[in-house]
């Protein structure tokens, strides 16, 4: 019989490896967590400077109603006592010059404000947000080959009011309605815009810190500053890890939280690599990345809605601004998100924007810095004169960070033709290679790597059974 040092090793400690990791290691495999950072969560991590401390992408989660997959998986892990969640109330309200509404733990109140925006579209509004609480698992494969926008139009006559309803799912995803898969943007209203608003008061990093104590609680390990410089494979089946120190770990199963490109381009030798898996993977479009503003203020800002994601729209045509933004060289700011956390004076903001180049960021940060500042000041006067602390993160940091392809924010872009990708899945052309996180499928956010970390470690877990 084999003797192996690790059953499983996992390679990049983001949620969806984390989560896969408690699954393995509860279940009574010896687990080892291998993280290139000092830190575990990956997007879902905070920072300190200045005294400030700062969620650094993730600051909301959704799918915390009963049934929800993020409540369901905290049951499961039993971390009800180590994790204080919140939730806020509204989540979000999306606003232009004209109109304005939220989305509301009731959704009626949701529906009534909308309604009230738009009487000619009074009873489409309802019937949009029924059809939204109502559609469960196979009701999203009638979905298969459409967008977000045909949902709209099945709907809705008002271009204005779908704007105001797809301009969230185009800063979830990167997408506009004409490209975004309807079954993506479905579950983003479903699972994190009607079932959201709940955030972390200690900030987003419990809850990567409440899995690894949970992992080393069953008896796992979880290694940092260890990047993996390669995945060992040997006669077609994985069997092991190199980290760029040069220790080796041998395993029965590797699982890959990592990029998939940088997976299957840079962590196997390229004999060992699928050919057929990689010529797909070249043709895939990843998401936009993002640039993100840490402002740390003095004093409370009265004007500016605390714990609320805050959307403000400079007009209707989120095509032409999506591809303004596409560009990479932004002169004007087409749409703001932002949101203040009163207890830890900070306010984060955030806009999708293409990768460009290294050299493009190093160059031009500082002037997009200033750009978003005079717009927030727009949105909410009288912010700046409280803002005494600013940094920034551009595409070419989350690249760095997290080891993303071109910094992507979503994984791969959530278009309709990128919904199902032939030999992309859990289960490699590897034997004992498995992936797990946002790279696998068009999942979203933090409840859908949480998903993807459970059903990973369960597909694992009937490999073992099988083969015992």
């Amino acid at each position: 019989m084999e003797k192996y040092d690790y059953d499983a090793i996992i390679i990049g400690a983001g949620i969806g490896g984390l989560v896969c990791g408690c699954y393995l290691a509860k279940a009574g495999l010896k687990t080892l967590i291998v993280e290139k950072n000092a830190q575990p969560g990956g997007y879902c991590t905070s920072f300190t400077r200045n005294g400030f401390k700062f969620d650094a992408c993730v600051h909301f989660i959704g799918s915390m109603r009963e049934g929800g997959i993020i409540k369901k998986i905290i049951g499961n892990l039993g971390l009800q006592n180590d994790i204080s969640i919140l939730r806020n109330d509204p989540s979000d309200t999306v606003f232009t010059k004209d109109y304005k509404f939220s989305f509301w733990e009731n959704i009626e109140k949701t529906v009534s404000e909308l309604q009230s925006c738009f009487p000619s579209e009074k009873k489409s509004i309802k019937e949009f947000f029924n059809y939204i609480l109502k559609i469960e698992g196979y009701d999203f494969l009638g979905l298969r080959c459409k967008t977000l926008q045909d949902v709209f139009s099945s709907f809705f006559v008002d271009r204005r009011l779908m704007a105001l309803l797809g301009f969230p799912i185009l800063g979830n995803s990167g997408l506009p309605p004409s490209r975004v898969s309807a079954i993506k943007a479905m579950t983003l209203y479903k699972e994190f815009m009607v079932d959201g608003g709940y955030y972390m008061p200690n900030g987003v990093q419990v809850l990567p810190e409440a899995l690894v104590k949970k992992i080393v609680g069953y008896g796992g390990t979880v290694l940092f500053n260890s990047p993996v410089k390669k995945i060992i494979v040997r006669n077609d089946k994985a069997e092991g890890v190199i980290t760029k120190q040069g220790t080796q770990f041998s395993s029965r199963y590797v699982v890959s939280n990592a990029d998939t490109r940088h997976t299957f381009f840079d962590l196997i030798d390229p004999d060992n690599a699928p050919k057929l898996l990689q010529k797909a993977l070249v043709d895939l479009e990843p998401s936009l990345s993002m640039f993100a503003l840490y402002l740390g203020v003095n004093g409370e800002l009265t004007n500016f809605p605390p714990h609320t994601n805050i959307w403000y729209l400079n007009g209707y045509d989120l095509e032409d601004y999506y591809r303004y933004n596409l560009k990479g060289d932004i002169e004007d700011i087409k749409w703001l998100l932002a949101y203040y956390n009163p207890q830890g004076k900070t306010i984060l903001c955030f806009l999708n924007v293409p990768y460009v180049n290294k050299n493009y960021w190093k160059v031009n940060r500082m002037r997009i810095e200033e750009l978003l500042l005079k717009k927030i000041e727009e949105v909410v006067p009288g912010t700046l004169k409280h803002i005494c602390f600013k940094n920034n993160a551009t595409p070419d940091t989350m690249l760095r960070w997290t080891s993303n392809y071109q910094g992507a924010a979503y994984g791969w872009a959530g278009t309709v033709d990128q919904f199902s990708v032939s030999g992309l899945s859990q289960i490699t052309p590897i034997k004992n290679l498995f992936l797990t996180g946002h790279w696998t499928t068009l999942v979203q956010g933090v409840s859908g790597v949480i998903y993807l970390g459970e059903v990973t470690a369960k597909t694992i877990l009937r490999v073992k059974e099988k083969r015992q």
